[in-house]
């Protein structure tokens, strides 16, 4: 959905009317909106298939045998196999080299992060287009949200039957809610050690992503080398970080004991892997913007100068950053298959915990944390999102 929003964003108002005028609908699908979003569906299709190929705790769960999984099975046994890793990770890349062929190939993805227009706009005060464009998205969005939510609602308040009545099963109000209250000091610990590791890794990949976006428009030759980078960080199945965060850091030496086995470090190495790309994405457009926005300013030597324009520029990028680092708190909360095997002992966040449960039965408790979290991720969504609208 993300990148079909930016996708539409790319045929100007004018084509729109031009076709509009020179043949039916039929012709402005063909001629228009065809050639400018099959590159974009090539991309979205790929983008899927490598967040799907990367992961292992969904084939994990019901023993598919992926090569990501396989690699993780192996590792986990300490027998790492590495024709299974080299395999995994050469289709990972054959993917990237894929994507970037198409962006490099297509004059569409350059003018990506510039376009403002809204490509539906002009069905104007058709308000029957305006549903047609978005019922789709909505049935296909909607039973993934609503259906894992109405379960959670169901199994937070359920009453299983009793051994001499087992049809008396019951849904209890008041259960549901003293679970949805006892949640957050049933698992204190590892929420506590969700917010360390999550905080520390998003502030981390924010800062790293703000120095890259920074040599990237000192240096314009760098930009290629820098995407391509972090295209193929994203890319590696989440075993092969594993093992090589293990390699980096599982070494003889009271130093090396100690950052391996007492510290967050390997766990918030693994993790930029996964938000280095996305914090740099997030933080791109927001400085695109800014700059335009200074562009005069930006080109008068008293702007790099302290006490100059600077200042109002930083304050200007409050915004896209602060938008950076929750986001990547959120991904990075749930994400678990890139350092599932380098947590240091006595560290269990709740995506760990939650794994854990999933193995065996998720009982109200569980099912209590699980909606407390999804609700609290909806509440913040709605914030940001009508921030960003606003915007």
């Amino acid at each position: 959905v993300l990148i079909f929003t930016v996708a539409t964003k790319q045929i100007s108002l004018g084509r729109m009317e031009q076709t509009r005028l020179e043949g039916n609908w039929w012709s402005q699908i063909k001629n228009l909106w065809l050639p400018v979003l099959t590159p974009w569906i090539a991309v979205a299709w790929l983008s899927c298939f490598l967040l799907t190929h990367s992961d292992m705790v969904v084939s994990n769960l019901y023993q598919v045998q992926t090569l990501t999984e396989l690699a993780y099975l192996n590792a986990s046994l300490g027998k790492p196999d590495w024709r299974i890793d080299l395999a995994s990770c050469s289709l990972s890349i054959a993917v990237v080299a894929l994507i970037v062929t198409f962006i490099a190939r297509n004059p569409s993805f350059q003018s990506a992060s510039t376009a403002s227009q809204s490509a539906w706009s002009w069905a104007g005060d058709r308000h029957w287009l305006r549903f047609a464009w978005a019922a789709p998205i909505v049935a296909c969005v909607g039973p993934l949200v609503l259906l894992p939510l109405s379960n959670l609602i169901l199994k937070t308040g359920f009453v299983p039957p009793q051994l001499n009545s087992p049809s008396d099963a019951s849904f209890s109000f008041s259960q549901a809610v003293t679970a949805l209250a006892e949640a957050p000091s049933l698992y204190s610990d590892e929420a506590l050690w969700t917010l360390k590791l999550c905080g520390w890794s998003a502030l981390i990949a924010v800062i790293l992503s703000s120095i890259m976006l920074a040599i990237v428009e000192r240096w314009a030759i760098m930009a290629w080398p820098v995407i391509l980078l972090l295209m193929l960080i994203f890319a590696l199945p989440g075993p092969s970080i594993n093992q090589l965060a293990i390699s980096t850091f599982n070494r003889s030496g009271s130093f090396w004991n100690l950052v391996y086995n007492d510290s967050l470090i390997p766990t918030i190495f693994c993790l930029q892997f996964r938000l280095l790309p996305i914090a740099f994405a997030m933080i791109l457009p927001g400085w695109k913007a800014v700059q335009r926005r200074y562009e005069s300013q930006w080109k008068l030597e008293s702007f790099h100068k302290l006490g100059g324009p600077l200042p109002m520029f930083a304050h200007a990028l409050k915004f896209p950053l602060g938008l950076a680092i929750i986001i990547c708190v959120a991904i990075a909360a749930g994400e678990l298959n890139c350092y599932l095997l380098v947590l240091p002992p006595g560290v269990t966040p709740l995506a760990m915990r939650i794994f854990e449960l999933l193995h065996y039965a998720v009982r109200f408790r569980e099912s209590a944390l699980l909606l407390g979290i999804a609700m609290i991720g909806i509440v913040i969504s709605f914030l940001f999102l009508r921030r960003v609208v606003l915007q």
